[in-house]
């Protein structure tokens, strides 16, 4: 299973959510009593002019259909505020120069929030510092099952998303967004709205089912068959219908019932600002 995501001030998920994406809390996620619910997952759809998986950060624009949702600021404004900036009054220096990738984040943003809808994320391209430990998993009469402590890899996303001002952060986010739109069209998208992907990810990161209890997984194939280093990552979800979600919502998924469910608010109330500040446009 690929590991996850995080997300500038939770614009910062995400993967997230990005989202949204590390302070530890204390809180343990726990399966919940009862049985399991059932869900439908839908995968993302895919936007006309898909960059290539993996594709360099500098690949050529392609043309497309303009955007219908412009935000309110023009295409060649320049901010006195940088990236660098927004990151140290949002987080503190000491925070944002530990966690993120200060050097080229909008780039790796951008990447990241467009691959949460997809059926990869790959973490080599987030815009954060890698998550420690392996993907933990437990074994119940020869099933495995998430991890119960899996979700503790989680946890700091969790506590620096609840800790972000998100008004101040869409504030940055609509200052800075020409380099976020300059960058996304040159992964491929000329003439589409990196703020309609943003939305568009974030109500796909909350379509994400709340499931009772830890689901079932497995590996593929005998892990010494594999070679790989961390076979952890190639676990998928016994539940075909989860197996068909998105990087995102699976990400959603593994980081247990508790933290999804704090993510989820966040991410609404983000989803809620960011949607008023297209409508101005």
């Amino acid at each position: 299973m690929a590991k996850q995501t995080r997300w500038i001030a939770i614009i910062v998920i995400v993967c997230l959510i990005d989202l949204g994406l590390w302070l530890w809390l204390s809180n343990v996620p726990r399966k919940a009593l009862g049985g399991p619910v059932v869900v439908t997952v839908h995968p993302a759809a895919e936007p006309q002019s898909q960059a290539q998986s993996d594709r360099a950060m500098s690949s050529p624009a392609a043309a497309s259909e303009p955007a219908s949702t412009p935000l309110p600021v023009p295409a060649g404004a320049k901010s006195p505020l940088t990236m660098a900036m927004a990151l140290d009054e949002l987080f503190g220096s000491k925070v944002a120069q530990s966690m993120f990738q200060t050097a080229d984040f909008v780039q790796r943003f951008v990447i990241t929030v467009d691959k949460l809808g997809r059926a990869k994320a790959p973490s080599r391209l987030w815009p954060t510092v890698p998550m420690p430990g392996p993907f933990l998993v437990d074994w119940q009469g020869g099933s495995g099952v998430i991890g119960i402590d899996n979700g503790l890899r989680y946890t700091p996303y969790v506590l620096l998303l609840e800790t972000v001002d998100l008004p101040r952060a869409v504030q940055i986010y609509a200052e800075l967004y020409p380099q976020f739109q300059r960058a996304y069209e040159e992964q491929g998208f000329a003439g589409q709205s990196f703020h309609e992907r943003l939305l568009a990810v974030m109500d796909q990161l909350l379509s994400a089912p709340d499931l009772n209890v830890a689901p079932k997984v497995h590996l593929p194939v005998p892990v010494g068959a594999t070679g790989a280093a961390k076979p952890w990552v190639l676990y998928q979800f016994d539940d075909p219908a989860l197996e068909a979600a998105n990087a995102g919502q699976k990400i959603m998924i593994r980081m247990g019932a508790v933290n999804q469910r704090r993510v989820k608010a966040k991410l609404a109330e983000l989803r809620r600002l960011l949607h008023g500040l297209g409508a101005q446009g």
